[in-house]
């Protein structure tokens, strides 16, 4: 799922194949919600109307939020939501968390087990995080 969902940003079929995937099962998780969530906003970047894209950002923005909600301990969900939020345009008003989903990842990321999670978490960070020069030390 999450190889899937990194493949999916740049790949509308992978994305399609994703949805269908994660919406076939009936008793999601709350990581299983995150990511079909946060696959259905990266549909709307492939939707060509914009009411399709505003609806489907809409849609994956609550499912999103209720898998965060529910589990707000998750660092993979928080990290799903927070490039989301940072890429947002500013008239869909989806930035509420960044700072917050920021300070979580960087005092968080060098406990993860997950290695892959771990990886692709300081990946982002180092790359498109919007890091200050102490959070960038604090996680090398």
């Amino acid at each position: 799922m999450r190889a899937e969902y990194y493949q999916a940003i740049n790949s509308e079929e992978i994305a399609i194949k994703l949805d269908k995937e994660l919406g076939a099962i009936s008793n999601k998780t709350f990581l299983q919600m995150g990511y079909f969530g946060a696959n259905k906003m990266i549909l709307a970047k492939f939707a060509f109307w914009p009411n399709t894209k505003y609806a489907l950002f809409v849609d994956g923005k609550a499912i999103l939020e209720e898998a965060i909600k529910n589990d707000s301990k998750n660092i993979e969900l928080i990290f799903l939501r927070y490039p989301v939020q940072l890429n947002a345009p500013s008239i869909l008003d989806y930035n509420q968390n960044v700072a917050s989903d920021k300070k979580i990842l960087v005092n968080e990321v060098k406990s993860i087990k997950d290695k892959d999670l771990k990886t692709r978490i300081l990946a982002f960070l180092l790359s498109d995080g919007k890091l200050t020069e102490a959070e960038r030390k604090a996680i090398q």
